[in-house]
């Protein structure tokens, strides 16, 4: 028998989304609990079922198909139900090995065309990373809600880091004459990564957030908040440019096609023909322009509400900030000065920083470095001519080939302790003591 996810109950309590479920079968290992939790800042109590059901299964059904399970529910919104059909080819042909042959099985299916009008409503996701400001100053002039979710880089129950991320997000939102509209959700807690990871990390060579659910699931978020809204324009912070042809979650093809309720809703990546050191040099141009005070939040530790700064992240966007004329110091991160850089030129020749996922950002910073030599202070020089002039993928060739090293050395040291610990082992080793017991005789 196929494994099943079943949805018992949706409820709406005080602006909180509750899906009740139960999972059996194989779908069972990577589901924690029985209770998807979304929690709005605005009213969705007449948010019809049917559209109320999508921040769930906009999570949970890529898990569906790739252990060939079923889906249980009430109701489901037509155009939200074709929209996976699309999404789940599109993935098939991302990762041909992933399954996709599961069903989601409704009652009833819902057509919800008619809840939306014509007019210019936008709303932007939004977090404080490089893609969400540098599109928030693209659609500056649309003045869109800015939605950010919590729960999807920081813990629901890390409060005190939310509340630093908060403030920022209010802040930048008061600049841009613009609201910021919270969800709140354990859609991530949800989802159980390291029996995902352990079973398709290699079928679909990452990890499941990044390459699967990212953007499904976070746009899916928004459906009830968009239907209170009145929002036909959703824009998401594009991550990659179209030279960037790796299968991603975060990915044109899977934005543009998520919809529900009516075709007048779309999702529309912003900034996509941008690479990320174009949209720092973008943001650069407004910091100089409108705000000196911007900070920006780039770090990949989501476990705080502040950049570490040594982080690759870190480390790529703050030298990105330098060669635009930006003191990272002043935007968010710590103080760079020549130490920092020489720290970070160690860092980056000898630790593994680079590598063959994130090469091409080095190689298109190297790009940009000719053009603003003028413009460099003095104490960055000496760190931007050895940047323009090193070859990455040989760093990256050299600390592999180290890897591969100290693996098989590893490996044999464990093979031998395996044989050593074994009675002919032992039997050998005892005959090497006494031939050498004897020789010292």
């Amino acid at each position: 028998m196929k494994s099943q996810i079943i949805v018992d109950k949706v409820t709406v309590i005080n602006r909180e989304l509750i899906v009740h479920y139960h999972c059996k079968g194989e779908i069972a290992n990577y589901i924690n609990g029985n209770r998807f939790v979304a929690k709005y800042d605005s009213d969705i109590k007449n948010v019809p079922e049917s559209l109320l059901i999508i921040p769930f299964l906009a999570n949970v059904t890529p898990i569906a198909w790739v252990t060939n399970s079923i889906i249980y529910c009430g109701q489901v919104d037509l155009q939200f139900y074709k929209s996976l059909n699309v999404l789940k080819d599109y993935f098939k042909s991302m990762y041909p090995s992933f399954l996709c042959e599961s069903d989601l099985t409704p009652n009833l299916i819902i057509n919800n065309d008619t809840h939306l009008k014509e007019n210019s409503k936008s709303a932007l996701f939004f977090n404080n990373g490089i893609a969400s400001v540098a599109s928030s100053i693209q659609r500056r002039d649309d003045e869109p809600l800015l939605i950010s979710v919590w729960g999807a880089e920081t813990e629901v129950t890390n409060q005190e880091a939310w509340q630093a991320v908060s403030e920022e997000l209010r802040n930048f939102a008061t600049s841009f004459d613009t609201k910021v509209s919270v969800i709140k959700s354990n859609f991530r807690d949800m989802i159980n990564y390291e029996e995902l990871n352990g079973s398709f990390e290699e079928l679909i060579g990452g990890h499941w957030w990044t390459k699967i659910q990212h953007d499904l699931g976070i746009i899916g978020l928004s459906a009830p908040l968009a239907y209170h809204h009145q929002i036909t324009k959703l824009y998401i912070g594009a991550t990659h440019q179209p030279s960037f042809i790796s299968p991603f979650g975060s990915d044109i093809e899977i934005e543009s096609n998520i919809s529900w309720g009516s075709d007048l809703l779309q999702v529309f990546p912003q900034g996509y023909v941008l690479t990320r050191h174009e949209k720092i040099a973008l943001i650069s141009n407004y910091i100089k322009t409108y705000d000196s005070t911007l900070k920006i939040k780039a770090c990949q530790n989501t476990q705080i509400s502040h950049n570490c700064s040594n982080c690759e992240k870190c480390i790529r966007t703050m030298i990105s900030m330098l060669l635009e004329g930006l003191d990272p110091s002043k935007h968010g991160f710590k103080h760079v000065d020549a130490t920092t850089l020489d720290r970070m030129r160690h860092h980056l020749e000898n630790d593994g920083v680079v590598t063959p996922e994130n090469l091409f950002h080095y190689k298109e910073i190297q790009s940009h470095i000719p053009s603003k030599k003028e413009g460099l202070t003095v104490f960055t020089l000496d760190f931007f001519n050895w940047f323009e002039q090193t070859n990455f993928k040989r760093v990256t060739n050299k600390l592999r080939r180290k890897e591969i090293i100290i693996y098989y050395k590893n490996k044999t040291k464990s093979k031998v302790g395996t044989i050593v610990n074994t009675s002919k082992g032992q039997d050998i080793l005892r005959k090497l003591k006494n031939k050498k017991n004897n020789k010292e005789l």
